[in-house]
């Protein structure tokens, strides 16, 4: 497989703070990814084997679309800036799914890792009450680029869903690759109603028939 390391940066407070740590955990990997990409809303400070793509203010998640656009590889592993990829974190896995899930270890709690271990998680998940893919993940590009992410506050439950609905495929892989990092302050830190009602709106017009693949509505 071709990999693409890809990362998303919005604001003003995770670069500065996490942007070198990260960077630093992908430099030390064995083997590297085939490309390593960040896209930003604004300029931001990169080491050279790094490839810079700035876009405008406010498309947040829409960003990993931009990333999906400028990749390279047949599949991308988004990293987060606040997060730490493993020493071994790419190495190759064959698929000939739409979408690879990966356990990671969370910091601080050396014996908790995070994975989907229900090898149908997707394809229920279009009708779950709840997001059913837990742990990291690698999107095979195309596929990103057929059903791209869209603007919701939780972009990964409205996306897994698309894709169940639309019979993408899921395989499991267990590899620990990514070790995340929770923080106050961090996006993924508070539970959010608005989130979870945008959510389950979602899947209510996935199943009346009111959704386009990949169309925004």
């Amino acid at each position: 497989m071709s990999l693409c390391a890809g990362a998303i940066s919005f604001g003003d407070v995770y670069w500065p703070r996490f942007g070198a740590r990260m960077l630093a955990s992908i430099e030390r990997a064995d083997p590297q990814p085939d490309q390593i990409l960040v896209v930003s809303d604004r300029e931001i400070d990169v080491p050279s084997w790094v490839e810079l793509v700035v876009v405008e203010q406010g498309r947040r998640f829409l960003m990993y679309n931009d990333l999906a656009q400028h990749c390279r590889c047949d599949w991308l592993l988004p990293v987060g800036v606040d997060d730490e990829m493993m020493p071994d974190g790419f190495v190759p896995v064959e698929s000939d799914a739409d979408v690879i899930c990966y356990p990671g270890q969370q910091v601080g709690e050396a014996t908790w890792v995070a994975a989907t271990t229900d090898p149908n998680a997707l394809a229920g998940a279009w009708n779950a009450p709840n997001n059913p893919l837990n742990g990291g993940v690698i999107w095979r590009t195309s596929t990103l680029l057929e059903i791209p992410v869209r603007d919701y506050i939780y972009q990964d439950e409205v996306l897994w869903a698309e894709w169940s609905y639309f019979g993408k495929t899921l395989q499991l892989d267990s590899r620990i690759r990514v070790v995340w990092h929770r923080w106050r302050g961090s996006n993924s830190w508070p539970a959010n109603t608005e989130g979870e009602r945008q959510a389950q709106d979602f899947k209510r017009k996935l199943r009346e028939g009111l959704i386009q693949k990949g169309i925004p509505e």
